[in-house]
């Protein structure tokens, strides 16, 4: 007897372990590996309902949206006029986290307007921070291996100021060109 309820909580283990997992990783961000940025670029704007400039002017993160006043238009079936509700994710990039200029690429979900999950939205006053505009720091020097590998100091490794300020410049110029693009496309 004591076996069959044995293999009987085993089994439910595993049940709820399978689901506990399915669920987490359905839940979970992945994106694709980084492809060129032309190519994103396209592939943005095609899959994109709405393309734009907005002035984020509020964010609740526990409602998960932003509200956002429209400055330019660049793909639409609408013309927005009033501040529109964009809903946002707050665990995957690219995450809508302080108020100002955004450019914005949204689709529609579910009869609601979606940041693009993954995607080249990004703010005017800091687009280094999305994930296509991030460039590389060299890898840290590999630490001398100790006898004692207990008396190993780890250390953070800082992204070196003068690499911040050259990967910030090359994302305001890649925004900058991306606006004129998009110009010239409307």
């Amino acid at each position: 007897m004591k076996n069959r309820y044995t293999i009987k909580v085993f089994l439910n283990f595993v049940l709820v372990s399978f689901l506990l997992m399915t669920s987490i990783s359905g839940y979970s961000c992945r994106c694709k590996s980084a492809q060129s940025l032309d190519k994103a670029r396209i592939e943005e704007f095609e899959i994109s309902d709405l393309v734009f400039i907005g002035e984020i002017i509020e964010i609740n993160e526990t409602e998960a949206y932003a509200i956002v006043q429209p400055i330019e238009t660049f793909k639409s079936d609408k013309k927005f006029i009033e501040p529109i509700k964009i809903n946002i994710d707050i665990y995957c990039e690219p995450i809508i986290y302080h108020k100002g200029k955004w450019l914005i690429y949204a689709s529609y979900f579910e009869e609601k307007l979606m940041v693009n999950v993954c995607g080249l939205t990004r703010s005017f006053k800091q687009p280094d921070e999305n994930r296509y505009f991030q460039l590389l720091p060299p890898p840290p020097p590999s630490p001398p291996a100790p006898e004692d590998s207990a008396k190993i100091d780890f250390t953070e490794y800082r992204i070196p100021k003068h690499l911040r300020l050259e990967n910030r410049k090359f994302a305001i110029r890649e925004l900058e060109k991306e606006v004129e693009h998009l110009k010239e496309k409307n």
